[in-house]
């Protein structure tokens, strides 16, 4: 299934090294409280609590201080994004075949359905806007929202692919989407504000996941396709990208660091870490004792610490030295 996950704010707490070992550390904080996968999770504008959506169609709460449950809702299925939104008094999920919808913030309780049903979606980092793809929608293939009013801003005709991933910069200006498509341009970053297309990338062909830096000059674009694992990094400005080694374990979570030096990948059980602006890494990778890998990787703010899930737990590690 396809998916893209949303994290905002910041947090801070003191965390053991996630180290480069092959027996692997323990961390330093495990969120328990869902019974199936989680699909997305977020933290509040304040960084003091942890928003997560789940396969067992619930949308957990915790404080992040003491790792305490603070709320339980529950929701309809998918829900592969999921944020509190600006005015913090409500928050919006969205994706993975389920409805996009504002909640809210204290109940859990709909005010109100932006569409039936949703399948690639993202949430800018700031609570503001909603970009998803509105299944069954014969005018356009994506759709912005303003939030927490829900009202539509643009609407996106994509040409070229179905969009299988969308990324937002922090400011929401500029939203990155990966198409699964057989044509030679399957990436495309479009400018928010006008729904226009500001420029075409190709990664390979088959199923693409993006990844967009903070700023919104760096992309970092995986296929994932069987047997065809790649990653790449592109600078925006220029056009230009560099393959990342040692990638041949699969995986679909990845994350920038906020200060855009790193870019860390789940590959197999572990996480690749390779540096930006060179593209490279020694292959090593931190490990995990769980048969999957994380599907959600992110850096908090100051990009010390990584949150990453396992399955129905949230852990929080030190980022990987």
């Amino acid at each position: 299934m396809f998916r893209k996950f949303a994290l905002a704010a910041a947090f801070s707490l003191t965390l053991i090294p996630f180290a480069f070992a092959e027996t692997p550390a323990a961390p330093a904080l495990i969120l328990r409280g869902p019974k199936d996968n989680i699909r997305a999770a977020a933290l509040s504008l304040d960084g003091k609590r942890l928003l997560a959506t789940s396969d067992d169609k619930k949308l957990t709460t915790w404080e992040l201080a003491t790792g305490k449950q603070l709320s339980q809702f529950d929701i309809p299925a998918g829900s592969f994004a999921v944020a509190e939104t600006a005015d913090a008094k409500h928050l919006a999920i969205a994706g993975g075949r389920g409805p996009a919808q504002i909640l809210d913030a204290a109940t859990g309780k709909l005010v109100k359905e932006l569409a039936k049903s949703t399948n690639a979606a993202a949430i800018s980092h700031d609570g503001k806007i909603l970009v998803t793809e509105v299944l069954g929608d014969p005018a356009f293939n994506l759709t912005i929202f303003s939030l927490p009013d829900g009202k539509t801003l643009q609407g996106i005709k994509l040409k070229g692919g179905q969009p299988t991933s969308l990324s937002l910069s922090k400011d929401g200006q500029l939203l990155a989407v990966g198409l699964f498509s057989g044509s030679a341009e399957n990436i495309q970053i479009i400018d928010t504000k006008t729904g226009q297309t500001k420029s075409k990338l190709r990664h390979t062909t088959g199923m693409v996941e993006v990844y967009l830096a903070d700023d919104g000059a760096t992309l970092a674009s995986r296929n994932v396709t069987p047997d065809k694992e790649s990653i790449w990094l592109w600078n925006l400005k220029t056009a230009t990208s560099k393959p990342v080694p040692n990638t041949k374990e699969s995986g679909q979570a990845g994350a920038f660091s906020p200060d855009g030096k790193l870019f860390l990948a789940a590959a197999g059980r572990g996480v690749l870490k390779t540096e930006v602006p060179t593209a490279k890494n020694d292959g090593r990778i931190a490990t995990t004792k769980d048969a999957a890998g994380p599907n959600i990787l992110c850096f908090t703010p100051d990009s010390k610490q990584l949150l990453r899930s396992q399955y129905n737990t949230i852990e929080l590690w030190d980022t990987p030295k």
